[in-house]
């Protein structure tokens, strides 16, 4: 079977044209020489991803490693807006030569499955690659199975890469992002209000003025009875039937999170408890308490929410609770 030189970019880009060459009778070995591809870890991606590729389908392959970034960038800096000439000359006159002196009669390149690349560019300058080293450009128009390559190579879970491969490439590809985050080009982000006195330590000084016992009342005008518990780190409630009893600190773990979410969250609800909800109820579930994979779990914030209310810390509001302006002013 004939044989020929396949430069190849990446592994995704090679499943079509190995297969159209090989309905050819032409078996191609792979040839990896890509120095226009950066950062080292996209390089390496691509060049691992083929390295275990190349093997199941059993076809030959050459690793040139060349991380080329400084050359590259030399090489194009001058007139980056037509870069792609230089980026193919670069590869393809290196195919050209590795060809010529390891008896190759012929070579080509995945690029040619690409309806992104300039392919009349690509063709006059494989030609003239192959011109000089003595050595024949096997021009062939792969396009036709672009589609069916990507989605052979979905399938077969190869790494598929967003954009074509030097730096410059990828500010194109994020173009439209790139704008968008220059709409706005300076952003002074401040960090979040810290709880210059514990929510826990508020509330228990509240609880031990009332004579350490008080009623709260819930959203539905439910009274709750609230007393402070002898080891002076957690209460007890009437409401709250479980043991241990629980810690003031709960209410800081709250309004930690409360703070978080800008001043205020939605409450949620035990009964159609999901773990990785953003409300109080899942938030004090995951961080407090040892809760299942997902609900229904015994609700508290029904509770620790009218808690909140009464000692002015929180406005316990149907469906979400909010800090208080003048608990925000005294931080």
């Amino acid at each position: 079977m004939e044989k020929t030189l396949l430069h190849c970019c990446c592994a995704p880009c090679s499943v079509s044209c190995i297969q159209q060459l090989r309905a050819e009778g032409i078996e191609p070995v792979a040839y990896w020489y890509n120095p226009n591809i950066h950062p080292y870890q996209e390089y390496k991606a691509r060049r691992d991803t083929l390295m275990e590729y190349a093997p199941s389908i059993g076809m030959e392959l050459i690793v040139e490693e060349n991380y080329g970034l400084r050359d590259f960038v030399c090489a194009v800096a001058d007139d980056i807006p037509h870069r792609c000439g230089k980026c193919y000359a670069m590869r393809l006159e290196q195919t050209a030569r590795y060809a010529a002196e390891h008896g190759f009669t012929s070579f080509t390149s995945t690029l040619l499955i690409s309806p992104y690349q300039n392919h009349e560019l690509l063709k006059a300058v494989g030609e003239a690659a192959a011109q000089r080293y003595g050595v024949t450009f096997l021009y062939r128009d792969f396009r036709p199975g672009f589609k069916d390559g990507q989605q052979q190579a979905r399938q077969l879970g190869l790494y598929t890469q967003k954009y074509c491969g030097c730096i410059f490439s990828e500010e194109d590809r994020y173009h439209k992002q790139i704008l968008r985050d220059q709409s706005e080009p300076c952003k002074h982000i401040l960090p979040p209000k810290q709880q210059t006195r514990k929510a826990g330590d508020i509330i228990r000084a509240k609880l031990l003025t009332e004579g350490g016992r008080a009623t709260v009342r819930t959203i539905n005008g439910l009274p709750c009875e609230i007393a402070d518990a002898a080891d002076g780190i957690s209460f007890t409630c009437d409401k709250l039937p479980m043991k241990p009893n629980y810690r003031y600190d709960v209410f800081t773990l709250i309004v930690d999170y409360l703070l978080a979410q800008g001043g205020e969250a939605k409450k949620g609800s035990g009964r159609h408890y999901k773990p990785n909800e953003n409300s109080v109820v899942a938030y004090v579930a995951r961080m407090y308490d040892t809760p299942p994979s997902e609900g229904p779990i015994f609700d508290p914030v029904f509770v620790l929410s009218a808690v909140l209310d009464w000692a002015g810390i929180a406005r316990n509001m149907r469906g979400k609770l909010a800090l208080t302006d003048s608990y925000l002013d005294s931080l």
